[in-house]
C-alpha cells in the first residue's frame, strides 16, 4: 500500500472540463488505483481520461516498488555483512562477468541464439507506414519516456502526423528518412507533451459534447404527474396538464422536472 502518488498537470488538463460530480468520481478512482491498486468502475469520458493516466501511474508505481525492494534488500544485507565483505562479493561478481563467454548460445524452441523481442516502438513505426529495422527502432527508443509509448496519442503518431502534414508530396523513401530524423530531433521531443495534452483535452471535450447531445436527445415523453401531453418551448418541455416544466441540466447531463427537482 502506498501513501502518495504524483498527479501531473496533464492529468488536470484531461479532466478539468468534467462536471463536478464526474470530476470527483475520476479523482477518487485514480487515487484508489494509484494508492490501493483498485481497478475503477467507470465509463465514458472518465474511462478515456483514466486510460491516459493509467500507463504513467503504472510506470511510477513500478519504479516505486523497485526502489522499495532495493532499499529493503540493502538494509537486510547491511545487517548481515560488513562493508569489507560486501566489497569482496561485488568483486567476485565482477570476475564472473568477465569470464562469461560472449558467444553463449541459449536453446530456445530447439534453436540457438535468443531471438530479440520486437519492441513496441518497432510496431508503432510499422503500423504508421514508416517501418524501420529492429536495431534502429531500439536506438530511437533509448532515452524516451516510457509513457510516450503508451495509451492514445503516442510519440511516433505525433511525428508521423508532422511528416504527413508537411511532406506528403515527397517520395516514400524521403518521408521515411524524415520520419526517422524527426523521431530523434530534440525540438520535436520537447514539443510532444504539449501536443499530447492538447489532443487529450480536445478528445475529452468532444466526447463530452457527444454525451451531452445524446442526453439532450433523450427527451422525456411523460410528466412526473403521469400525463403524456407535453410540448416543447424554447429549451423547456412543459406538461399541459399540471403545467410543470422540464429543463436540461448540463452539469449532470439529464432532463429534470422543476417540481421537487425530479429526474425525467
Amino acid at each position: 500500500m502506498r501513501d502518495s502518488f504524483v498527479f501531473y498537470r496533464s492529468f488536470i488538463n484531461a479532466i478539468e472540463e468534467l462536471p463536478p460530480e464526474e470530476f470527483k468520481k475520476i479523482i477518487l478512482a485514480t487515487a484508489n488505483y494509484a494508492l490501493n491498486d483498485i481497478q475503477p468502475d467507470i465509463d465514458g469520458v472518465n474511462k478515456m481520461a483514466f486510460n491516459f493516466m493509467q500507463p504513467v501511474i503504472d510506470s511510477n508505481n513500478k519504479k516505486w516498488d523497485e526502489t522499495r525492494k532495493k532499499r529493503a534488500e540493502s538494509g537486510r544485507k547491511g545487517g548481515q555483512a560488513k562493508q569489507a565483505n560486501a566489497r569482496n562479493a561485488k568483486q567476485n561478481l565482477a570476475n564472473q562477468a568477465v569470464n562469461v563467454n560472449g558467444n553463449v548460445d541459449v536453446n530456445v524452441n530447439g534453436g540457438g541464439n535468443v531471438e530479440k523481442t520486437t519492441t513496441t516502438f518497432f510496431n508503432f513505426c510499422k503500423n504508421l507506414g514508416y517501418p524501420v529495422d529492429q536495431r534502429k527502432a531500439e536506438e530511437l527508443e533509448t532515452g524516451l519516456d516510457p509513457s510516450w509509448l503508451t495509451g492514445e496519442f503516442h510519440f511516433p503518431e505525433y511525428v508521423a502526423g508532422l511528416v504527413k502534414e508537411s511532406y506528403s508530396d515527397k517520395p516514400e523513401t524521403e518521408q521515411r528518412r524524415l520520419f526517422i530524423h524527426l523521431l530523434s530531433a530534440e525540438d520535436r521531443r520537447a514539443d510532444f507533451p504539449a501536443w499530447r495534452e492538447k489532443k487529450i483535452t480536445e478528445t475529452a471535450k468532444e466526447e463530452k459534447r457527444q454525451q451531452e447531445k445524446k442526453a439532450k436527445n433523450n427527451k422525456p415523453t411523460r410528466c412526473i404527474c403521469g400525463k403524456t401531453d407535453l410540448w416543447e418551448q424554447d429549451d423547456e418541455i412543459l406538461c399541459r396538464e399540471c403545467r410543470n416544466k422540464c429543463r436540461f441540466n448540463n452539469g449532470v447531463m439529464r432532463w429534470e422536472w422543476e417540481s421537487l427537482g425530479a429526474t425525467a
